[in-house]
Parts: C-alpha cells; sequence; structure tokens
C-alpha cells in the first residue's frame, strides 16, 4: 500500500523557543501551618531546580488575595477555579497545589498542577512518607518535582505546538475525493435520542457534585458512574458535564486495556462534543465554533484509526477559524493548515487557493494574537506564526515540483 509522507521539521528555533521555563506558584495546604511553610519552601526549590520551571514564591501573595475576596476557608479548600484566576494576575502560568494529609500515622501530600489559562489539572502525582524532619521534606518534594519535571519535558513541544507528524501520513488507497468528500463531514451530529430540555433531577443535582469532586481531585475512575449517569439522564443540568467529561474519557481512553474498548470510549469522547454542542452550542464565551475546535484535537490526537482524518477534522478546523477569528486556538489554527496541506497533496487543483486562502487568515489572526498585549493567546503566538510559516514554505517546495 503506497502512502505518500509529509514530513515536517522543527529547527533550532522553535525548539528553544518551547524550553523556557514555564512560571509555576507553589500552594500548600492542610492542618499543620508549620509543616505546610516548610514543605511550601522547599517545594519551591525543587521547582527552582528544575529544567521545566521557574519556580515563584506565591503563597503569601495567595492567602492574602484569597482572605480579601473571602474565598479562602479555614480548611484550606480553595477552588481551582480561584486559584487559575490569582495565577493569571500574579503572572504565573501554573499554580501547584500540594494538600498534606495524615494517613495512617503518615503525612500524605496529594499533588496537582494546574493550567491557570484553561484551570485544568494537567498533571498529579501523590507521595507519601513520616516527614518528620526537613530531609524528608526535601526528599517528598523534590519526588514531585521530578515527576512533573519529566511529564513536562516529554510533552513541551507536543502540547505547546501542533503534532504534524501524527497527521502527515496520506494512503491513496483509503482517500479518493469522488467517494469521501469534505461535504459528507457534518460539523456536529445529533442523536435523536437527545431531548431537549430533558428534567433535572435532585439525583442529577447530587452526581454533579459528585463526579465534578472527584474530577477536581484527579480521581477520574470513581467520577465516571456518576458523570455517566447525568450524561444519559439530564446532560443539560451543567456545562461541567461536558468539560470533566472530556477529562474522564481522556483518562478512559489512556487505561482502555485493548483496541476494542479504547475506540469505545473514543467514539464517546467525540460523541460528548457533539452533545456538548446540542445543549450549549449558544455559550457566548465558550460557543459551537470553539467547541469544533477541541472536537478536532481530540480527534487528530485520539482517532487514529481514521485514515480520513483531514476530511474529518478540515471542516471543523475552518469553522472554528473562521468564525473565532483572533480568540481562536493558535493549535486549531496551525492544524488547519496541516489539514489543508495533506489534502492540496492528495488534489492540488481543489485545495490549492484553499491553502493560500487559509494561510492569509491563520498568518492574519496569529499576527493580531501577537500585536495584542489582552490576546490571551499572545505569549505564544508567535512560535505557532513561525509553524505557519515553515508549512507555506513546505507548500512552496511542492507547488513547484
Amino acid at each position: 500500500m503506497k502512502k505518500i509522507l509529509i514530513f515536517l521539521f522543527w529547527g533550532a528555533f522553535s525548539l528553544a523557543a518551547f524550553s523556557q521555563p514555564k512560571k509555576v506558584a507553589v500552594y500548600v495546604t492542610g492542618e499543620d501551618a508549620g509543616i505546610n511553610k516548610v514543605f511550601g519552601s522547599k517545594l519551591v526549590s525543587a521547582f527552582a531546580r528544575s529544567e521545566q520551571y521557574s519556580a515563584v514564591e506565591r503563597t503569601i501573595e495567595f492567602l492574602s488575595q484569597l482572605s480579601k475576596e473571602q474565598i479562602y476557608q479555614h480548611s484550606g479548600a480553595v477552588d481551582d477555579s480561584d486559584l487559575s484566576r490569582l495565577g493569571k494576575q500574579f503572572g504565573v502560568q501554573y499554580v501547584c497545589v500540594a494538600e498534606i494529609s495524615d494517613v495512617f500515622g503518615e503525612k500524605f501530600v496529594s499533588a496537582r498542577l494546574i493550567d491557570v489559562e484553561t484551570a485544568e489539572i494537567v498533571n498529579m502525582y501523590d507521595v507519601g512518607g513520616k516527614m518528620n524532619d526537613i530531609s524528608e521534606c526535601i526528599k517528598m518534594a523534590n519526588e514531585i518535582a521530578m515527576n512533573f519535571n519529566n511529564e513536562s519535558r516529554q510533552n513541551s513541544i507536543s502540547d505547546a505546538a501542533p503534532k504534524p507528524a501524527s497527521r502527515t501520513t496520506v494512503t491513496n488507497n483509503n482517500i479518493s475525493s469522488s467517494s469521501y468528500t469534505i461535504a459528507n463531514t457534518p460539523l456536529y451530529k445529533k442523536d435523536y435520542s437527545w431531548k431537549e430540555n430533558p428534567t433535572i433531577t435532585n439525583e442529577c443535582i447530587i452526581n454533579v457534585a459528585l463526579f465534578h469532586e472527584a474530577v477536581k481531585n484527579g480521581q477520574y475512575k470513581d467520577a465516571y458512574i456518576p458523570w455517566l449517569s447525568v450524561y444519559d439522564n439530564c446532560p443539560n443540568a451543567n456545562k461541567a458535564i461536558f468539560t470533566d467529561g472530556v477529562k474522564i474519557l481522556r483518562y478512559k481512553i489512556e487505561q482502555a486495556s485493548n483496541d476494542d474498548e479504547r475506540t469505545r470510549y473514543i467514539n464517546k469522547l467525540i460523541e460528548i462534543y457533539d452533545k456538548r454542542i446540542f445543549y450549549f452550542g449558544n455559550d457566548s464565551k465558550y460557543p459551537t465554533a470553539y467547541i469544533l475546535g477541541e472536537k478536532a484535537l481530540d480527534y487528530i490526537k485520539y482517532a487514529t484509526y481514521d485514515k480520513n482524518t483531514e476530511y474529518t477534522t478540515y471542516p471543523w478546523l475552518k469553522e472554528s477559524a473562521n468564525k473565532l477569528q483572533d480568540s481562536c486556538k493558535p493549535n486549531v489554527l496551525t492544524e488547519l493548515l496541516v489539514a489543508n496541506l495533506n489534502l492540496y497533496r492528495e488534489n492540488p487543483n481543489r485545495y490549492q487557493k484553499e491553502f493560500e486562502d487559509n494561510y492569509s487568515l491563520v498568518y492574519k489572526l496569529l499576527t493580531q494574537q501577537i500585536n495584542n498585549n489582552n490576546n490571551k493567546y499572545n505569549s505564544v503566538a508567535k512560535q505557532y506564526r513561525d509553524f505557519a510559516d515553515e508549512l507555506y514554505t513546505k507548500y512552496i517546495e511542492l507547488k513547484n515540483k
């Protein structure tokens, strides 16, 4: 079976751009204020020594600000969304939350790393020990920071930039412009079993609280059953059904024991986006166009069984870019070009003008993000524009062959 490969190379500049240390603030909570302070300082030191992070001590300022806003409770419990919002105010990219508990006579530390831009938990790590002296504090703090540092090193380029290598294989035997066209790909699919306004019962409300709390704590396995009940019976109850559902399904995909199980969860993940559009597509902050972009990114990442990925995702990516303009995620914009470039390679006459038009649009939108300091993607847009230029260079090379 003949395959056409498009190889996309990242230069030294691109690698360097994505390897800059990420600013992280440390927030420690637990019943013993003394241990919290000591462990917090050691965790800051551990992050400061890592390659991927630049630690910023913010515990005192965080607590002060939280107290002013009356969202910091005596128990030390603070919602991740509040930490995310304050993290933005303090100019950090991540907040590391370390919760210290007493378990069977030992200290148990549950740490999670929160992306302040999305308020999503991007990494978690648990560690336990006696914590009887400073050396134990240092050891446990180092273990947490080392785990986060290693995970970040593995994902720093793939998370910050598009993943063209996973999408640049086009199989001639599987793609036919006459049998599989863009027009055959809907923006989203509606299941006719979905009710317009399902009844929101007390059981639904309780289950929402149960799965949302479990997701906040990274307990995706425990969250699945109450989440599925709400997802099936009252999906209109809360947007968290869909935002948390994505996290739960990604976990289930990673934990799948065989290909059939993995495929089943992938299909469920894509369905989540369609169902979210049905119930919350008119949301002013995260409208249908935003949801389609997220759907495309997850489809590209997980649906490796689809040999027509470009045809499937291209309409979603294009709709997201055209509707959101400079509010569109940079990786959605560059994924649009990657898909278009593959389509052009297969059918130059059909997709040449589209690629040129899309490149002009993407370049304009990324430039607007670069020039607007208030744009949420301002700090990364330059790297994505550089990548868009690389794609255009590849297009010119193909065009001149």
